[in-house]
């Protein structure tokens, strides 16, 4: 998937610039483009899914060819109702400039603003536009599976259960190592353990 913008060749001079005047507002936002060979097996989807899930402040666009090949895993996740692209825009094409970006171009009675968007509208291939999102299902769904795994991820870390043991508590040993390592409390042992040494 695309989330980056390719920069132009400094001889290219048909791009328009900002003029030298002080900014009133700057606003900054995340875009991802989606093309049809970017969903291409499950696990594309996957990442697809999670980038929705765990990024809801991005705009994430999918583009296919009017007419063209579609993106099969793409068309049954919104039938399944975990994608929502409920509109569908038409007259993008991909930007001539522009590695991996869209342009929308529509002509005013067959007249364009510049001369390239008339030879870009003529002879390239026209794409459609959906603006992705997941659906409150989909939402419920993935919070409740994080919320699980994290549970699961916490007890199965936890030295300390409560099962039949000394004082009704049992320490897994396994587990308490394990624990000690992730924490980096070596070096703390280590130097509780010098200092013992040391007072006896």
């Amino acid at each position: 998937m695309n989330g980056h913008l390719n920069m132009p060749d400094d001889n290219e001079q048909d791009i328009p610039r900002f003029p030298d005047i002080p900014l009133d507002k700057v606003t900054k936002s995340r875009v991802f483009f989606v093309a049809v060979d970017d969903i291409e097996t499950e696990a594309d989807l996957r990442k697809l899914i999670s980038l929705l899930f765990n990024s809801p402040e991005a705009a994430v666009y999918y583009f296919e060819p009017r007419g063209g090949p579609q993106t099969e895993l793409i068309r049954q996740a919104i039938l399944r109702g975990d994608i929502l692209a409920p509109t569908v825009e038409f007259f993008y094409y991909k930007h001539p400039n522009f590695q991996h970006d869209y342009v929308r171009i529509q002509s005013r009675g067959g007249e364009y603003k510049f001369d390239w968007q008339k030879k870009v509208a003529e002879n390239e291939p026209m794409f459609i536009r959906m603006a992705l999102s997941l659906s409150e299902r989909k939402k419920r769904e993935l919070t409740a599976r994080y919320q699980f795994e994290l549970q699961q991820e916490s007890e199965s870390s936890n030295p300390i259960e409560l099962k039949p043991g000394f004082g009704g508590v049992s320490v897994d040993l396994f587990k308490v190592w394990d624990w000690i390592r992730r924490k980096g409390m070596f070096g703390f042992l280590f130097k509780m353990w010098d200092w013992i040494r040391r007072k006896g």
